[in-house]
């Protein structure tokens, strides 16, 4: 019942941060406006790139897991993530087995707040620093990777855009 509650609240905090207004529209980079209907359809996992900083057991101890596209299903055994951005601020991630089928999938709330991209699930709230250029996107942000409950791991993604409608089911 606590977790409800809490999620709930979560939902509705995000939803007052939510507005969009011309304003926000209206600032620029060299990358493409960051605003909702930019996210708007599905993307696709292109690379994928942590720097785990350590664990509190071996402190000193520094890796990196880093996967291409062109590996990603050699060295993975599943097909790149699927992310399906809908314009109601609800968002799906798929998990597909190397057959295609779908073995997992995540759901929950998005939205831009404060320039980031913010993913809500009943687990955890994901901040990311994004960029949009010409259909592909780059996240990144510090988080808890390795699960030792420190964040402190960089996260690195690119993902592509590969349809505006995220209503239309992907195969490939």
């Amino acid at each position: 019942m606590f977790r409800q509650i809490t999620y709930t609240l979560l939902i509705l905090m995000l939803w007052s941060c939510s507005t969009t207004t011309n304003e926000d529209a209206a600032k620029t980079t060299e990358n493409q406006t960051l605003n909702r209907s930019s996210f708007y359809g599905v993307w696709q996992a292109v690379s994928l790139k942590v720097t785990n900083n350590g664990t509190s057991e071996i402190p000193d101890s520094m890796s990196v897991f880093e996967i291409s596209e062109q590996q990603w299903e050699k060295l993975l055994s599943i097909k790149p993530v699927l992310t399906y951005f809908y314009p109601d601020s609800t968002y799906k991630q798929e998990f597909r087995n190397i057959n295609g089928e779908v073995y997992d999938s995540i759901k929950g709330l998005w939205n831009i707040v404060e320039e980031r991209l913010l993913l809500l699930t009943p687990e955890a709230i994901y901040r990311y620093n994004v960029s949009l250029k010409s259909g592909m996107s780059e996240y990144n942000t510090v988080l808890d990777w390795d699960g030792d409950g420190v964040e402190d791991d960089l996260y690195f993604s690119t993902q592509r855009l590969i349809s505006n409608n995220p209503y239309e089911r992907y195969r490939d």
